[in-house]
């Protein structure tokens, strides 16, 4: 009896009521006691099928619970994954602007301040003498001197 189900059960004894209607003469009180039997073991293995079923959708319906919560949980991480991702490239490309940003700035200065000296330089050779004010304003030449001191022709 080890192994055999409560469905099983059911099944068997209702084809023992079954076969016992055959050795029976119809309207007796076994033949009335036989189809009372049957129509209960019937009702019995129907609510069984029953609660199968519902336990089979339930179990259906939390396995499909659990795997849209997996499925929306690994759409959550793929979203974070991209979000930091993009945040991150974001990132690296403002590293790499301010970077460039600042090695424009160091070229600027340094060409400013060659070309700043080498006008002064120039200014020196051919003989001009500059005079600065406290703020910085040149004062002691005017344009066509300037010109006259960088080109002598004119």
């Amino acid at each position: 009896m080890e192994g055999i189900t409560t469905k099983q059960m059911l099944e068997e004894k209702t084809r023992e009521c079954l076969e016992g209607l055959k050795y029976v003469e119809q309207g007796s009180e076994q033949h009335s006691a036989l189809v009372n039997d049957i129509e209960k073991l019937t009702r019995a293995y129907s609510e069984l099928e029953k609660n199968e079923n519902s336990k089979v959708d339930a179990d259906r319906r939390f396995r499909e619970e659990i795997r849209q919560k997996d499925l929306d949980r690994d759409y959550k991480d793929i979203l974070e994954r991209d979000r930091m991702k993009v945040e991150q490239e974001i990132e690296e490309k403002k590293i790499k602007g301010n970077k460039m940003s600042s090695i424009m700035d160091v070229l600027v200065k340094l060409i400013l301040g060659a070309g700043t000296t080498g006008l002064y330089f120039m200014f020196m050779r051919c003989g001009m003498n500059l005079e600065f004010l406290e703020h910085g304003a040149v004062t002691s030449f005017s344009v066509k001197e300037l010109f006259r001191g960088l080109h002598p022709k004119i």
